[in-house]
């Protein structure tokens, strides 16, 4: 059985309007940040420290694109560029205290909105979802692998 278009459709609609709920409330919220900037933030107050590189496979953007986001951003004091010892090469990222206390108001907003679109499920939705959420890593896999045969890469 092949994964059905009508269920990425169904996600890809839901992904969009999630998306942009999320941008209306930044810029509500946190006129100051572009959507971008607010992802890194996310980034680094969940994970710690990251690379250039990484951020932007997280991302899917360039490492230029990243970049040049990284620069603007530790110019208004939200992160800090650094090198770790013995490897000049790779750009590290860390929140500052006033990227710390964004992330947390981010937070507070992402949980708002997160409680707002919360449903509860039984059982056998739960077994339900399971299942689909199996199918969706099974087809992300098979989309990873397509990525590598034709060299689509960041």
């Amino acid at each position: 059985m092949f994964v059905n278009e009508d269920i990425l459709k169904s996600l890809w609609d839901i992904f969009n309007k999630k998306r942009l709920i999320e941008f209306k409330l930044i810029k509500q919220l946190m006129p100051s940040y572009k959507s971008t900037e607010m992802y890194v933030i996310d980034i680094l107050g969940e994970q710690g420290d990251k690379n250039i590189k990484s951020i932007a496979r997280l991302l899917y953007l360039t490492d230029g694109a990243v970049s040049k986001l990284a620069k603007r951003m530790a110019s208004r004091g939200i992160v800090r560029c650094y090198n770790r010892l013995g490897n000049n090469k790779d750009v590290y990222l860390a929140l500052t205290e006033d990227g710390k206390s964004d992330f947390e108001r981010h937070c507070k907003m992402k949980r708002a909105l997160n409680d707002d679109l919360k449903i509860v499920m039984t059982d056998d939705e739960r077994y339900e979802t399971n299942k689909v959420l199996k199918m969706l890593q099974d087809y992300n896999a098979k989309l990873d692998r397509q990525m590598e045969k034709f060299e689509v890469g960041l």
